[in-house]
């Protein structure tokens, strides 16, 4: 293969996370289950990527504000999102 077929750029903030490959309650006061992000529960997805189950992940993500220009919506959806840019490593199960 001589050239790239397809590529995302980050427009916003660029990060590395770590993603726990257990969910845990999100301890929020509504219902469900939510990614450990962190360290830490997080309600909400990262778009574009796909786990694996029993999997932890270290990613390169674009963090995004959920409500721009000052703006607040439900309690049940986070400040901000993430977009998947690429999976720097993946650690199966113990």
């Amino acid at each position: 293969m001589s050239e790239i077929v397809s590529r995302i750029r980050a427009e916003g903030t660029e990060e590395e996370i770590t993603i726990d490959r257990h969910r845990v309650e999100c301890d929020d006061g509504y219902p469900g289950y939510c990614k450990v992000v962190n360290g830490a529960p997080f309600r909400g997805e990262i778009v574009g990527f796909q786990p694996l189950h029993d999997y932890g992940y270290r990613l390169r993500v674009e963090r995004f504000d959920m409500f721009p220009d000052g703006l607040t919506g439900s309690p049940r959806v986070p400040a901000y999102g993430y977009r998947w840019l690429e999976t720097l490593e993946r650690s199966a199960s113990d």
